[in-house]
């Protein structure tokens, strides 16, 4: 069943990004988890609002996420809700963690050029090279993103969301962005729209399956019903439906 959300024709929520590509995928997820369309305008990025892109100097996800956050609503007044993710390979120890957006020396924002340069320099040149050598068991790996919703100077909420796969030997796939083509969910049929029915029980299992999926294999509104943004919004549904019901 639809929920009733009233026309609203100025921004209710900055998602505090300057990647267009992670704007477009906040607001499919937002429309799915609300069941509703958004009103054209609802949700803008921090790029669309004007503002300066921030310096992400914490050493957690939740600090670059709370730093993103507390800079757009302070410079707007407007709810802001900043996220930060990234890639953890186990047997790296947790890297490239908080440094997964410049991991290969460079920021990836999102552009054209930041993705052909993070395409080449990152996930298929540096990490699957530093990874080369490293057994199929040994490849699991997960996506993490904590997001921090400030609604007013005194109120915040913080949730994370995490999805967990492995990190093939090459990349496959034309969706996503980022380490989208690199990386292998356990879950390959999230909608039930694929003829995967395998229920893989390990890394190696996972990996050693000719017909495995990566994530830039997935439909955009499958990997959307998994990710770890998705998780993450998930716990701040109650929120996020409470701003759009906002006169």
């Amino acid at each position: 069943m639809t929920r009733e959300v009233k026309n609203i024709m100025t921004p209710k929520l900055i998602f505090a990004t300057h990647n267009q590509k992670k704007t477009a995928e906040f607001t499919a997820i937002l429309s799915s988890l609300l069941q509703t369309d958004i009103p054209k305008g609802y949700v803008i990025s921090a790029k669309d609002a004007g503002l300066e892109d921030v310096v992400e100097n914490g050493v957690t996800f939740a600090e670059n996420a709370r730093i993103k956050a507390e800079h757009a609503f302070n410079a707007t007044g407007i709810p802001s809700v900043g996220d930060d993710s990234g890639l953890m390979v186990r047997v790296m120890n947790g890297c490239p963690g908080i440094f997964s957006a410049r991991w290969a020396g460079m920021h990836y924002s999102g552009s054209a050029d930041s993705e052909r340069l993070f395409a080449e320099r990152t996930d298929s040149g540096l990490l699957l090279a530093q990874l080369a050598d490293i057994p199929l068991q040994h490849r699991g790996a997960k996506f993490s993103c904590t997001m921090h919703l400030t609604l007013s100077a005194d109120k915040y909420v913080v949730q994370t969301g995490e999805v967990h796969g492995a990190i093939a030997t090459a990349k496959s796939g034309a969706n996503g962005f980022g380490y989208d083509p690199i990386f292998a969910p356990f879950n390959q049929n999230p909608l039930n729209i694929s003829t995967t029915t395998i229920q893989h029980t390990s890394v190696k299992d996972l990996l050693s399956d000719p017909n495995v999926r990566l994530f830039a294999d997935f439909e955009p509104r499958e990997k959307d019903a998994i990710s770890h943004r998705y998780e993450a919004m998930k716990r701040l549904a109650g929120e996020f439906f409470g701003l759009m019901s906002k006169e």
